[in-house]
């Protein structure tokens, strides 16, 4: 068999559009089905998801109580109704979180952090109750000066001319409120000459309040007048209190304080600044006029001197027991200081300025004390010295 002829090349011919096979075409349809069945898918998904979200945030109530009788298309329910919740709790501010037992403990130990102090209202002060005690003391003795109050008075006492009262014994009523007595001033000089004065006031008889109390006083003279050497307070006939003027040594000294102070000229004690008085009003008649006024520095009996201030108001008619009148001068001593005691004296012109009346302001609640001179009963039988 013998090899094909080959042929011959065809010749060109002129070109014309291609045509596509009609089965070949682009279709826009199944591309677009396949990306909405996507959407639909996770639309849902959202809206599940979105459902589920709400359902556990509001923790409603389960539709199926998941009992025994649920079949089998209930059982899926039963499973979602099941799902743990979350409890959603606001957060806790550091000022309540729970300290744990060791930083408790270590807080409670360190001194650094002091304990909240609760704020309440001071309760109120107590008020004080008044106690039986000798009424002069009450009346007369002030307290204790303040800590920032000075022990002595600045400057030097004025020095006043001074002639002594002639020796008495005066007796007076003694009355506060609904409580009477008797007391006795008794004034009196040395035995023998130069030997000094003895001067006492205190109670007497029965009906006073508390025991029998006295002031006693013992001394000399010199150039401002008496010169008190130990004042002393007794209660029932023993010394409760006493303060020393140690002239040598030029100090005085308390039993009752730790105190030892220059002495100043002139000092008086607490019995002996009214015979000093009467012994100046009679030494100098001009400071009898209405305005005059004399200091006489005075020694407690708590450690403390304070400077008396005595004010003359003048003459005036005093009545006395029985119904009689007598004519007194009427001195006045006003406090310096809120917690010293008011002295208010009628003294009798008569008997060398000593004493007709004397009224001592006693501190609240406590009354005035009030003596009132007693000529007529002191001649009929006179009590006994105080003291004794």
């Amino acid at each position: 068999m013998s090899p094909a002829a080959p042929t011959a090349p065809t010749a060109p011919t002129a070109l014309s559009a291609p045509t596509a096979p009609a089965d070949t075409a682009p279709s826009w349809k199944g591309p677009l089905r396949g990306r909405a069945g996507l959407v639909a898918v996770g639309v849902g998904v959202i809206v599940l998801h979105v459902w589920l979200a709400m359902a556990v945030w509001f923790q409603g109530p389960s539709p199926v109580t998941g009992s025994a009788d649920a079949t089998a298309g209930d059982q899926a329910t039963v499973v979602f109704a099941e799902l743990p919740r979350i409890r959603v709790t606001p957060p806790v501010s550091p000022a309540q979180q729970p300290v744990p037992a060791e930083a408790s403990r270590s807080a409670t130990a360190s001194p650094a952090v002091p304990a909240p102090v609760p704020m309440t209202s001071p309760a109120p002060a107590p008020v004080p109750v008044p106690v039986a005690e000798a009424p002069m003391e009450a009346a007369a003795e002030s307290p204790a000066p303040p800590a920032a109050e000075p022990p002595v008075p600045s400057g030097t006492p004025p020095r006043y001319r001074t002639q002594m009262p002639s020796p008495t014994r005066l007796v007076y009523r003694l009355q506060r409120g609904g409580f009477a007595g008797r007391a006795v001033l008794d004034w009196q000089f040395g035995s023998e000459p130069g030997a000094g004065y003895v001067l006492q006031l205190g109670s007497a008889g029965s009906g006073v309040i508390g025991d029998r109390w006295a002031w006693h006083s013992a001394g000399g003279f010199d150039g401002n007048g008496l010169a008190p050497l130990r004042h002393t307070d007794r209660r029932g006939g023993r010394e409760r209190r006493a303060v020393n003027f140690q002239r040598a040594a030029g100090v005085v000294s308390w039993s009752a304080s730790s105190r030892i102070e220059p002495l100043p000229p002139g000092l008086q004690d607490r019995v002996s600044w009214i015979v000093q008085l009467a012994a100046i009003l009679n030494a100098e008649p001009g400071r009898r006029e209405p305005g005059q006024r004399i200091e006489i520095w005075v020694a407690g009996l708590r450690g403390e001197v304070q400077d008396w201030r005595f004010e003359v108001l003048g003459a005036v008619d005093l009545p006395l027991p029985g119904g009689a009148t007598a004519r007194a001068l009427h001195v006045v001593h006003e406090p310096l200081r809120p917690w010293a005691p008011r002295v208010e004296l009628w003294l009798d012109p008569g008997r060398e300025h000593l004493p007709m009346k004397m009224q001592f302001g006693g501190r609240l609640p406590l009354e005035p004390l009030e003596l009132l001179r007693d000529d007529a009963n002191a001649a009929g039988g006179e009590p006994p010295v105080p003291g004794s």
